[in-house]
């Protein structure tokens, strides 16, 4: 299988994002999960019943897209990974409207420990500690989640 890779990135407010990448032939794949404040995480065996159910994003080819899709607003839609670049600066992927980096660069990410399918890694996101949580911006956020999520895969 192709390897899968991961990162975190982070937008306005340090609001975080799991991100992992693949490409399946000549088709590039974005898988974001993202919990915000309205968000409630449900047990993956409650979801279909959910009035508002927790899912994934997958987003197809665009990095740019891939980059918005995590942006709660048109007027901020900075992106950057959560690793500082060596200097400390922020190594940004979407600044100032602009796509900063071009396609996948392999150095820019984390593989991950093992490539697992697609339904695996979707399932994943409802095995972190946030789950069946109430979302509190101090104790059980994106950040958390994202991290939690990170360290799984």
């Amino acid at each position: 299988p192709n390897p899968l890779y991961r990162k975190q990135w982070y937008q306005r407010r340090v609001r975080g994002a799991f991100v992992a990448h693949a490409n399946y032939g000549d088709d590039e794949y974005y898988f974001i999960a993202q919990f915000c404040s309205e968000d409630t995480i449900q047990p993956e065996e409650e979801v279909e019943q959910a009035t508002k159910p927790f899912r994934a994003h997958l987003i197809e080819k665009k990095k740019a897209n891939a980059a918005l899709s995590i942006c709660t607003s048109p007027n901020c839609t900075d992106v950057w990974v959560k690793e500082p670049a060596a200097n400390g600066d922020r190594r940004f992927i979407y600044q100032n409207r602009i796509l900063t980096t071009q396609g996948f660069d392999p150095a820019e990410w984390q593989e991950m420990e093992r490539a697992m399918p697609l339904e695996e890694l979707n399932s994943m996101i409802y095995q972190t500690p946030c789950t069946g949580r109430e979302y509190k911006a101090l104790e059980n956020n994106c950040q958390n989640f994202a991290t939690a999520l990170f360290n799984m895969v």
